[in-house]
């Protein structure tokens, strides 16, 4: 190959030979390119949690449509669970008109499962083949098969790999939100030539992520270009690229750009391009600057694909120096942030324009990694109480999704106040066990009494109470909520944008709130900054602090639960006792009419006949959780256990001992103290003590979310026989489970 060329890069601290040719140098240009006619095939998911975003997918398939080509043909199929698919729209021109069979999708179905839409294409295929020259398919999901059999991913890549065969070009995936197997769609992906995997966080990016699909498609000719070497070949046309190792075979090409890079570690590999033989030691041809620029720029897109996001960086800093894309990457954890990160890559692989948007790193650079984040958002917040409050039911921001099976109080008795919610933000509410962070607040309202049961008992018919409800910011380690409104003090505002928070100002807030001063109405965009920063990931794999951590957590639980049964055997003592809060003036008649419309003690309205979604008939996701507990301590001892073990009736075992130990010290502190002030000292301390519990299990959750947002693990554990892992420090292991559970949205909602 007399138009090869070759030059030595040292690449993540290894010497690395690339050989680099462009194919239409080898085989001679392209010459009177005839348009070839492709049949789209687009499977949209109709499963239940697509709910509230279908509608506006159906909006987007009938924009898409128009993108294609007049001499095209597309076919639409939907599809849900086992036995629930349909093909709607079969080889239409893109001039007919469609919109009521797409309008006609517009209802979610069921659950999820790929294989039989993937079949029905497949004969689709078939049946248009005369009329075209190539088939696309386009795969959209928010989620992964939910269905009885256990080789729903085998079966898939079977029948990917049979379209491949009969002439599929390209297999593309849309994964919508974070709860698609991207693992899974990537191996469909790289079974065709030209298919690929992208991530929309956002419905409305559908059209442009099938406009890129189509765009490749139709930039394609007939040729074709085989390659057989030792070594990792990175293929790189107008608008895509794939990455093999030893080689690669496609029949069809771009028409403008078919570049093949060659790396390896030994210069004496033989390569072998449609039946023509060099070794790369007789390639003399030294390559210029842009011609490496083009390959470091490729390796890298290429590797951040495949998930080497820290091999991509380090040739981004080190190789090329391209400051921009080197700020963008070290920031970026969840699938939102990666997806921007590899646009940006993807741009500057494919046009030099898109390079050097910050300049160059300067020697030795290190990209920022405390960049702001929406963990410091929410630190600054509860920082300075009174500040701040949270605005859930906004007219200037989309409505809030919920992120699990709705429950549902079939006999609904709460009306809710006309008056504005608004919520301090101080109430930060961390699930136990998942990656969950939620702003709790209170909506005031009333509750219709039964009318005999209220006059009866000198109750008002319409009762005053609140009930309490959470909108999640992050769920499951991923932004839940892209913008917000919030009403914060002009201090707040000022020091948010000191740390480069970009808020927008909609006008003063003519409520009486926080700390006096001038309040600002305020939407914060959420979507432009990352979950958490590399500051965090760093400061997360101390095993002495994790260690510290869960057992100081440990001996809180155990508190909370002596506390709360020091208050329950008050209570028994003295029932009178039990009357604080919103029931600290009525009798006992009226107390048990307000319980049986669903009201607490604290005047909070919780339900009366709540139903929740069968988890058999909702449709599911999976996500990982990392438990810690202390070896022995994963379960406490109940009310009645611990009672024996105080009268000597029964065993003290560790956790009875730890909690019997605090028993000690807390009735040394109450010795003197009787009725009411030791009713209050008791309730003071629960507050206290849950206080600090909720603490920990924010910095503890941090590094939970720092290993989950970067797919690491924490160094250092040893296995035990039943699949955990354990640390021991001060005669107490720390064991730490992680699993991938299900979770579930309502299918038919």
């Amino acid at each position: 190959m007399q138009n090869a060329y070759k030059f030595d890069a040292t690449i993540s601290g290894q010497k690395q030979t690339v050989v680099f040719y462009d194919a239409d140098d080898v085989l001679g240009s392209v010459v009177n390119v005839a348009d070839l006619k492709t049949h789209h095939i687009l499977l949209m998911d109709r499963s239940g949690s697509m709910y509230s975003s279908l509608g506006r997918l159906c909006d987007q398939v009938k924009e898409t449509i128009n993108s294609i080509k007049d001499e095209d043909i597309v076919s639409v199929i939907w599809y849900s669970g086992p036995g629930q698919y349909r093909p709607v729209v079969i080889g239409a021109k893109p001039s007919d008109d469609i919109n009521k069979q797409i309008d006609d999708l517009r209802s979610t179905v069921g659950m999820t499962c790929f294989s039989e839409s993937i079949k029905e294409a497949f004969t689709l295929l078939q049946e248009k083949s005369k009329l075209v020259d190539q088939t696309s398919l386009n795969l959209f999901t928010d989620g992964q098969p939910v269905v009885p059999w256990n080789d729903e991913e085998d079966r898939c890549r079977s029948l990917v790999q049979q379209m491949a065969d009969a002439g599929l070009v390209a297999f593309n995936c849309i994964g919508y939100g974070y709860y698609y197997n991207r693992e899974f769609m990537t191996s469909m992906s790289d079974i065709t030539p030209f298919g690929t995997t992208i991530h929309n966080s956002s419905i409305d990016e559908f059209l442009d992520s099938f406009k890129s699909t189509v765009n490749v498609t139709g930039n394609l000719v007939k040729r074709s270009l085989e390659v057989n070497t030792q070594g990792t070949v990175i293929y790189l046309s107008t608008g895509s690229f794939s990455m093999h190792e030893n080689g690669f075979k496609v029949n069809r090409m771009d028409a403008n750009r078919n570049s093949v890079y060659i790396i390896t570690d030994s210069n004496d590999i033989s390569i072998h391009v449609n039946g023509d033989t060099t070794c790369a030691a007789h390639v003399k041809n030294k390559a210029t600057q842009q011609d490496k620029d083009n390959f470091f720029y490729a390796y890298a897109a290429s590797q951040y694909y495949r998930g080497k996001t820290l091999l991509a960086l380090d040739i981004i800093v080190k190789n090329v120096k391209d400051r921009y894309l080197a700020d963008l990457m070290i920031n970026a954890f969840t699938a939102d942030e990666k997806a921007i990160a590899q646009k940006a890559l993807d741009a500057a692989a494919f046009d030099v324009a898109q390079r050097y948007k910050a300049g160059k790193c300067p020697p030795k650079y290190l990209p920022k990694a405390d960049a702001f984040c929406i963990m410091d958002f929410f630190r600054i917040l509860v920082q300075n109480p009174g500040e701040a409050f949270y605005v859930p039911f906004s007219k200037n921001v989309g409505k809030y999704e919920r992120i699990g099976r709705a429950v549902v109080d079939r006999q609904n008795a709460f009306t809710d106040s006309t008056d504005e919610v608004l919520a301090p933000v101080n109430d930060l509410v961390w699930n136990k066990d998942e990656l969950n962070l939620s702003v709790r607040f209170t909506i005031k309202g009333h509750v219709e009494l039964n009318a005999r049961a209220a006059k009866t008992n000198g109750l008002p018919q319409q009762y005053p109470a609140i009930r309490y409800n959470t909108h999640t910011f992050i769920k499951d380690g991923n932004k839940n909520i892209s913008q917000s409104e919030f009403i914060l003090s002009e201090k707040m505002i000022a020091l948010l944008r000191s740390n480069g928070m970009k808020v927008q100002e909609l006008g003063e807030a003519k409520i009486g709130l926080g700390n006096g001063g001038i309040f600002e109405r305020v939407l914060v965009d959420f979507s432009k900054i990352p979950v958490i920063n590399r500051m965090y990931i760093d400061n997360s794999d101390s095993l002495d602090d994790l260690h510290s951590k869960v057992v100081e957590m440990t001996e809180l639980e155990a508190a909370i639960k002596v506390v709360n049964a020091e208050l329950k055997s008050l209570y028994e003592q003295k029932p009178t006792m039990m009357k604080i809060g919103d029931f600290a003036k009525l009798n006992v008649s009226q107390i048990e009419v307000l319980n049986q419309h669903g009201i607490s003690d604290k005047g909070v309205y919780g339900g009366i006949d709540n139903k929740k979604a069968l988890a058999t008939d909702s449709d599911e996701y999976k996500v990982r959780l990392i438990k810690f507990s202390l070896k022995g301590f994963s379960t406490l001892p109940s009310a009645k256990d611990f009672d024996a073990m105080v009268s000597g009736t029964k065993k003290v075992n560790p956790p009875g001992q730890m909690m019997l130990q605090y028993l000690n010290n807390l009735q040394d502190r109450t010795r003197d103290l009787k009725d009411a002030k030791l009713r209050d000292y008791l309730e003071s301390e629960k507050e206290t003590l849950k206080g600090n519990l909720e603490a920990l299990r924010t910095n503890l959750n941090l590094v939970k979310m720092a290993k989950v947002l970067t797919n690491d693990f924490f160094h250092g554990l040893t296995p035990d026989d039943k699949q955990n892992y354990v640390y021991e420090s001060n005669g107490q292991t720390m064991v730490l489970r992680t699993d991938y559970v299900s979770k579930y949205i309502d299918a038919a909602a």
